[in-house]
């Protein structure tokens, strides 16, 4: 007598997981003529299928991108201005974030108490309360690298 085995395939169609949200870090950026600052984009759910996006820069003359990995990428600062950084999901979605780049050239105009400080550290980010260390203080239009011992 014979054996049979019989075997039942069903066949799925794997739909891809969409991006739903796109986040570039740092969001906004103080910066002097020369420097260089690092951005990460972080794509959510983290099982997006698709996890490669477009880079862009508004003014290549003020600021210039440098891709490290797919989700990460160096700014390098070439003059004074404002540069926006625009990361964008291509899985469809289109969504977008982006990072604001301020840029000043070395400001030696004395800091008054008129105005509120903002102090920022060399990678850009604003810092609430600063402690010892090299920081990027912006008060108005006056921006200055500062030492607090």
């Amino acid at each position: 007598m014979a054996s049979y085995i019989i075997f039942s395939v069903r066949l799925l169609r794997c739909e891809p997981t969409l991006a739903e949200e796109i986040v570039l870090e740092p969001y906004e950026i103080v910066a002097i003529v020369g420097d260089t600052i690092e951005l990460t984009a972080t794509i959510y759910p983290k099982t997006v299928t698709e996890k490669a996006v477009l880079w862009t820069v508004s003014d290549e003359t003020v600021a210039h991108i440098e891709l490290l990995s797919n989700l990460c990428a160096r700014v390098v600062v070439l003059r004074e201005g404002v540069a926006t950084i625009e990361v964008r999901t291509i899985d469809g979605t289109d969504l977008t974030a982006t990072c604001t780049v301020n840029i000043y050239s070395h400001v030696n105009k004395v800091i008054t108490d008129s105005e509120e400080v903002e102090y920022y550290d060399l990678g850009g980010l604003m810092v609430a309360h600063p402690s010892k260390g090299i920081y990027i203080v912006r008060q108005g239009q006056n921006v200055k690298k500062v030492v607090l011992k």
